[in-house]
């Protein structure tokens, strides 16, 4: 299963973006129960 660090490198940052938007999504969403 070969990958290149160029691959990992664009995977991990994909990553890291979605879950920086998801978190920023749900922090302008208002808090309802």
């Amino acid at each position: 299963m070969p990958a290149s660090s160029q691959d990992l490198i664009l995977f991990f940052c994909g990553f890291g973006v979605a879950l920086v938007a998801l978190n920023l999504y749900q922090l302008a969403q208002p808090a309802k129960g």
